[in-house]
């Protein structure tokens, strides 16, 4: 990330912190977020990382990762493990799994399995979570969870994209940031 990039991410951070009458250690989790610094999670936050799997084959009816989505994957890895992730949920689908499977086995981390045809009971799940939670999903039910987890509306997830991440932190007083990113460092 440029370091103007991080300045307009930041300055987007405290208009929303501001507006939104943020307690200021939720400000400075959101921006350790954006500088992806180890230890996000202060006690009184939980923060939600939601992404889409990474690029697929179109070899069987679930298919695993393309040459570039293994790269993606690494990249993804990269990130979450600065991020300091605590848990990570995939669905069920081969894909999905490999999206997550090089932080997993980097941080010993096992991957928990969520049903994305019941995101209303799984978001219920993640609400009572604390930690910094990784979500590996899809591009049709990424955004709608991600709504559901922040209480806030996402728009659809094109077919073709697979950089878009939400980052979701909530205070224990039930506070709410959300911010919606292109991350180039998860790039191919």
């Amino acid at each position: 990330m440029g370091s103007h990039d991080l300045k307009v991410q930041m300055n987007a951070f405290a208009d929303q912190a501001m507006g939104r009458k943020l307690h200021l250690h939720t400000l400075a989790a959101f921006l350790a977020l954006g500088l992806a610094l180890p230890g996000l999670a202060l006690a009184e936050e939980t923060i939600y990382i939601l992404f889409r799997h990474a690029e697929k084959t179109t070899e069987s009816e679930d298919p695993g990762l393309s040459d570039e989505g293994k790269n993606r994957a690494l990249a993804i890895g990269s990130f979450l493990q600065q991020a300091g992730v605590t848990r990570i949920f995939s669905s069920d689908y081969k894909r999905t799994r490999e999206t997550v499977e090089p932080v997993s086995e980097d941080m010993g981390i096992e991957i928990e399995i969520y049903d994305p045809r019941d995101l209303g009971d799984f978001a219920k799940a993640l609400r009572d979570m604390s930690g910094v939670i990784a979500i590996s999903g899809h591009s049709n039910t990424t955004p709608e969870l991600a709504a559901l987890v922040s209480g806030q509306p996402t728009e659809p997830m094109p077919e073709t994209e697979y950089d878009r991440l939400y980052t979701i932190i909530r205070s224990r007083g039930g506070e709410t940031i959300v911010n919606v990113s292109q991350q180039e460092q998860l790039a191919r």
